[in-house]
This record gives C-alpha cells, structure tokens and sequence, in this order.
C-alpha cells in the first residue's frame, strides 16, 4: 500500500511551484492522464478521417445515394461537416490522402485493403483504428469496422489514391463537390464496354460523358475536370490531345515542366491553372503516389518512372501502387523479409518492363538508385532472413520459408551487398575481441560501404582495433588522438560507432566512448543527417527502453547548441545550464528535430510516457541494489527528454512539457507520495525545475 507523505518544501520548491501558477492541475496523477488531453484531439482526428473514409466508401459504392435532392443534400451537409471539423484541427495543410500501401500481413484480402490516409503529420489505418477501440473507452467500437468497409470499396473500385482538400466554404466549391460526388459512383459501372457516363445535376439532367485520356483510356480525373468545369467532351478532347502532343515535343523535353500524365498538366500549366476550377477530389492520380504534398519537387527521371509504370499498369491501380512503393516507398526501414522480398520482385518486374521500351537509361537508373538507397535502409535482420538462389528470392519466417518470386539481374548484386553488410557489422561490432578478423571480402564489402578503398578499409578497421586494449576495454586517448583521421569517414563511422556504443557493457566504457563520440560530433559536417538518425533509434521502438536512450538525446543536444565549449566536457548527462542558452542554439539543427518529433508525435509520446512508468514504478520499489540504480538511470534519462524538449520545441514538445508540469508541478501530485519518493525529493525537484524552464522558454504557460 503506497505510504501517505507530507514533505515540507524548502524556498526552491516553492518558487518553482509559484512560477507554474497558471497551469491548471485538476487531480492529474500520472503523465499518461496528463497527455490525454493531447491524444484525445488525436483521436477526435482519426474519429474524422474514419467517418471521412465511410462517406467516401458509401457514396462509391451507393449509386442511388445522390439521385434524390434531399438524400443529396443530407450527405453533402454530413460529409461537409466531417470535412469542416477536420480544417479545426490543427497541424495541417488541409490535403488528406488515402493511398494503397499493399502490406502482406498474411492474407492476400489484408494485403488488397491495406490503405492508410495521411492528413498532416497522422498516418491513420486499421491497425491504429483497432488499437484505438481496444485501448480507449470513448472509441467508436465500430470504427474498426466502418473504416475496414470503406477500404474494402475502395479496393473493390480499384482504387490506389484519393485525395481531397479541405474547401472554402463556398457556392462554387459546393457546387463543385455536388457534381463530383454524382460521377464517383457511376464512374466503374460507365467504364465497362459498351456503357455511357449520364448523370444528373440538381433537378435537371445533364450528361457527363467519359473522358479518355492520352492512351485513349477512360480517366476519372479528367471527367472531374470537364464535369466541375461544363467543358465539353470535344473540348477536352482537343484540350488532352494538344497537352499530349506539347509532352512529347522538344519544347516540354528542354523545359523544366514535370508532370506525370496530361491531367496534371493541364492544372500545371499557369493560364489553364488559372481559368479552371479544380476537382474537389481526385483518384488515381499517379501524382499522389509519388509525392505527399503539392510543393515537393519531382525529377525529370521521377516523372518518367511514373509515367511509364501509369501506362504498363494503369489498368491494375493497386499493383501500380505497389510498385511505386517498391521504387519510392518510404517505410522500407519498417518492412520485414516477406514484404522486402515482395518489393524486390516487384521492383524486378518494373525493370524487365523497362528493358522492353526504347526509354533512356536515366531512367532505369533512377529506378536503380532509388531502390538501392532504400535497400540501404533496412535492418539487418531483415537481410539474414532473405535468401537468393539461382535468380529466385525466398523469406524466412520463423521455420518456414515462402519463395516469392524472380529477382532482377541488376538487383541481385545488391542484395547480396547488403546481406554480406550485415554479417560483418556483427564482426566490426565484436572486432574488440580476440580471435576477430577480417578477409578480403570483408575489406571489399567495408570498402563500398564507406566509398573508400580497400586499403583505406584496412587502415579504417586497424585504426578502429588500435582503440581497444588487450582486454577489450575501450581507450579513449587513443580515439581522440586520432580524431581527425577517424572523422574523415563521416556518418557512416560515426553511425557505426553509434552500433558499436549500445552493445558495449561496461558503464565506465560507455562513458569514455560516449565522451569520444560528443568529441567526434565537433569534427563533422553531416549534423543534421546524424541528428534524424539518431532522434530516429530513440523513438522507433516506443515499447522499451534502454541505456542508449539517453547517450541519444545527450549527442541530440549537442548538436542542437552548437557543439558549446562551456557544455562539452567529459561528462555523461547534459548540464542543465544549457537552457539558460538563447542564441547559442543551431537553429537549422533545432528546426530539425521538431519537425521530426512532430512527424513522429504518436511514436514519441509513447515513448516518453514509457519512460515516466518506468520511473514511477522504480520510485514505488527501489529495494534492491539494482533496482536503486535502474531509478537513478530513469531520473537521468527522464532529465535529458525534458531538456532536450525545452531546447528544440515545437508542438510536441509543447505537449509534453505541459503535461510535465501538471505532473511535477502538483505537490499533492502522486509523484510525490510514492515509497521512495521522499528519498529522491531533490531528483523531483530537478526535474520540476527543469519542466519550469522548459515551459518559460518554449510556451504553454509559467514563468523564467
């Protein structure tokens, strides 16, 4: 049973109390209960986008649905309202996108409704929709299954993307959207041979034929365009044939233009843009696929892909999807061996497809890179769980082993690249101990992987060795004085160094080697690429914690003040005298890493609300020797997140360290009454001061 305590504060503890007046409390005992505000307008989001998706799906699949005005005007209203709701929520630019990932998880009906929707920095799917029915007790206990019946049309309509903005409230956008939502559920019934797209607007009738696009093929988008436009099928008919034609003339060719198909185009092109009122919504649109939002820049080459893989698989949308996402996805770093190998021969397919036309070898190339610096972001377990045999790729689960499909010539090589990686870091991991060496292979392997030479690999792994005594102990006089030699080789030693860091056991080996690497940081140029990948390895698992934890944010917080002479010293925690720092901070570097915790900001409350339960619960035991020191290392690695936040800020950030200070700033506060918690009153009362200034520097209330 927790003990009743009653401390008697001393003058620092009442002054950081005074100066948190203003910061209501309300009977808030934990940093969970605290943050839930923050995750119910999360919530409240998805709720949205759910509801959003079964409109969406409903108006697709329902063909009577807008035929009478009053069920018309019943649904325009509640999916304006939904949409209207959706522009008060903060953090975005007002586009949502549904888009087909096309994960296997086990079945191939999963894999065909794997969609998720992307609206500001929230990525919303089934998984998350489940989750928020089992956990929270206000969910929706439907919401798992409207949003699964929404992506089941969608994949049943052959859907790979949708996008919508967010409107203006206006006549001509209500009018635009009335007109759209009549087409979408005609459009897959009006493209079967021999039919014809009639529709009806408002009370009178009036027909929306199909337009066909550059390859003569029925387009959804271009029939939006022509419908919310009143342009006639002849008109658009001249309008696609002149796009197509200036595409493949010289004149595009030397122009810095980029489009994917002729629709995009057309709304590309300043004095079309400018006279004709875009679709409300759109579908299919290979743009979308390629890019999230409107302002991102595109290749010459990129377009290309696009338009190539449009027309070899444009009357399959999801596996055009999909073989987009083997070229340009961005969660390779999260896949596991059986959709690595999935990707792999989709990505093969598209390269045979290649080899078949008369396209420049820019764009094989692009296709080429782009999957191989998407290779180089995998785990490397992935990799010891995939094989290639005699040009056939196979995945390991568990005992079983699934072969998926042909692997390219070109890809081949590359896998055996990174598999081969992955086997010598554990060698360079464990090259501190005796009996460890390296071949020719390895030196060549290395050697690619740090675009050096191979002798420069072998002096690279001497140099590494010369660092570690007989005994494996890590010497640091030795590292530093040959820093400089060592820093040439950029992020690509220091991240290894990183690897090597979070297995070494000792703390006194920690320390020394965590000193070498804040020493290292000084000396190199790659800042802002280190600090994502750092940032990354603390928030990807947000279900453990580990000593590396707080190594991360200590090196993160280096590189945000400016590598500070009065802060880079032997030590093994940030000094909290880093916040008094105003303009020594590196803006570029703190820009950084608040857009990346914004981006992650699920992932990163999960996190820091992990390491609060692990502290909590060492302050209610604590017996043992080593639990005494586990509360020591959570009081530490719970300081360095509270610093961290209050130097880089942002809306996360802001989040969090409110929430702190509903906690800590309580003195009636549970915190304060758990078994060990009059023992470690001044380690609660640093981390109170610290949230105090936190809140003083970044906002949500208090006083410096």
């Amino acid at each position: 049973m927790m003990e009743e305590k009653t401390f008697v504060l001393n003058e620092d503890a009442k002054r950081l109390y005074e100066q948190l007046e203003g910061v209501e409390f309300g009977g808030l005992t934990t940093l969970d209960q605290a943050l839930s505000k923050e995750e119910r307008k999360l919530n409240a989001c998805r709720d949205l986008l759910g509801k959003l998706a079964h409109l969406l799906g409903v108006c697709l699949k329902d063909t009577n649905l807008m035929k009478d005005p009053k069920t018309t005007k019943g649904f325009l209203n509640e999916l304006l309202a939904v949409l209207h709701g959706l522009g008060q929520m903060p953090g975005h630019d007002g586009k949502i996108l549904i888009r087909h990932r096309g994960l296997l998880t086990g079945t191939k009906a999963s894999e065909r409704i794997d969609y998720v929707i992307l609206f500001g920095n929230i990525l919303f799917d089934i998984a998350t929709a489940a989750a928020m029915v089992k956990s929270l007790e206000d969910a929706p206990t439907d919401l798992q299954t409207r949003l699964t019946m929404a992506f089941q049309v969608f994949s049943d309509h052959g859907i790979s993307s949708l996008y919508l903005q967010i409107p203006e409230e206006s006549p001509a956008y209500l009018d635009a959207m009335q007109i759209a939502l009549h087409i979408l559920p005609y459009y897959s019934q009006a493209v079967r041979p021999g039919s014809s797209a009639v529709f009806k607007k408002t009370s009178s009738e009036k027909s929306f034929p199909l337009i066909h696009d550059e390859r003569d093929q029925p387009d959804l988008n271009l029939t939006l365009l022509a419908g919310v436009n009143g342009t006639k099928p002849e008109t658009m008919k001249t309008l696609v044939k002149k796009v197509d034609t200036w595409m493949r003339g010289p004149n595009y060719m030397a122009s810095d233009k980029q489009f994917q198909s002729v629709y995009n185009a057309i709304l590309g092109i300043k004095v079309l843009r400018e006279i004709l009122v875009h679709p409300p919504i759109e579908i299919n649109n290979i743009k979308w696929l390629i890019v999230d939002n409107e302002g991102e820049f595109v290749s010459k080459q990129k377009s290309e892909v696009a338009r190539l893989v449009a027309g070899e698989y444009g009357n399959s949308p999801q596996e055009m999807a999909r073989v987009i996402g083997s070229v340009y996805g961005d969660d390779f770093q999260q896949i596991d061996s059986q959709n690595l190998a999935e990707r792999l021969r989709l990505a093969s397919n598209l390269l045979t497809s290649i080899e078949k036309t008369d396209t420049s070898q820019p764009v094989m190339d692009e296709v080429l890179d782009n999957v191989e610096s998407r290779l180089d972001k995998v785990s490397d377990h992935v990799y010891d769980s995939l094989e290639v045999h005699d040009g056939v790729i196979k995945a390991k689960t568990g005992k079983t082993e699934t072969t998926v499909g042909r692997i390219h010539s070109k890809l081949k090589p590359m896998v055996g690249f990174f598999k081969a990686r992955s086997a010598i870091k554990k060698k360079m991991i464990n090259m501190a101990q005796r009996g460890i060496s390296f071949d020719a292979y390895d030196y060549k392997i290395i050697a690619k992987d740090f675009g050096i030479s191979v002798n420069e690999a072998k002096e690279l792994i001497d140099l590494f060795k010369s660092c570690f005594d007989d005994q494996g102990c890590f010497i640091r006089v030795t590292f530093e004085r040959n820093i400089t030699q060592i820093a040439k080789y950029g992020k690509k030693v220091f991240m290894f160094l990183w690897q090597y860091l979070k297995v070494m056991l000792q703390r006194e080996d920690r320390i020394a080697f965590l000193n070498a690497l804040q020493l290292l940081v000084t000396h190199l140029k790659e800042s802002e690429s280190i600090l994502s990948a750092l940032l990354s390895d603390f928030f990807d698992d947000p279900t453990t914690v580990t000593f590396s934890d707080q190594c991360a944010l200590v090196l993160i917080t280096l590189f945000a003040s400016k590598h500070d002479k009065g802060f880079r010293k032997y030590i093994e925690i940030t000094p909290e005298e880093v916040l008094k720092i105003s303009k020594g901070l590196d803006t570029k570097m703190v820009a950084a890493a608040s857009k990346l915790i914004d981006s992650n900001h699920e992932k990163f409350f999960e996190k820091v609300k992990l390491i609060h339960r692990e502290l909590t619960q060492a302050l209610d035991s604590g017996r043992t020797e080593e639990e005494q020191m586990h509360l020591r290392n959570m009081f530490l690695l719970e300081r360095e997140v509270y610093i961290f936040l209050s130097l880089v800020g942002g809306n996360t950030a802001r989040a969090l360290i409110r929430s702190a200070a509903q906690v800590y700033g309580d003195p009636k506060g549970k915190i304060y009454l758990l078994k060990k918690s009059k023992r470690f009153f001044p380690n609660l009362l640093q981390l109170l001061r610290i949230v105090s200034r936190g809140l003083g520097r970044i906002g949500g209330g208090g006083k410096t």
